[in-house]
Parts: C-alpha cells; structure tokens; sequence
C-alpha cells in the first residue's frame, strides 16, 4: 500500500523516513545495476557486439522494472 494516498492520518507513520528509505532504495538499485553491467561487460572485453540491454542481471523480485 502507497503510505502517502491513506485517507487516514497515521500518527505512527513517519513521511521523512519512507522518502529517505524510497532514496536510499532507489540508489541501491543504480548502483546493482551498474555492477551488473560492468560485470557482464568485463567478461567479454574483446567482443565487437553491442551488449545487449536488460539481460545484464536480474533484478531483486521488490525492484521495479524501469
């Protein structure tokens, strides 16, 4: 459930946290993408073919696909 469309208020939840744990999240992500990359790309050096996009890894199952 998307915290910031509850109709209630929710004295417990704490927006500042969610949005620097959806940050840290999403840094995390680039960052295993690029890892990923480098990775398959560091494999094939010597390869004149242009590497093919999105099959560099997969990505954790809680990961949107953009």
């Amino acid at each position: 459930m998307d915290p910031t469309r509850n109709p209630a208020p929710d004295p417990e939840f704490d927006i500042d946290a969610w949005e620097r744990w959806q940050q840290a999240k999403h840094a995390w992500l680039a960052i295993y993408r690029r890892r990923c990359l480098a990775a398959v790309q560091a494999a094939r050096p010597y390869t004149r073919e242009a590497p093919v996009r999105g099959t560099a890894c997969a990505l954790p199952a809680s990961a949107p696909r953009s």
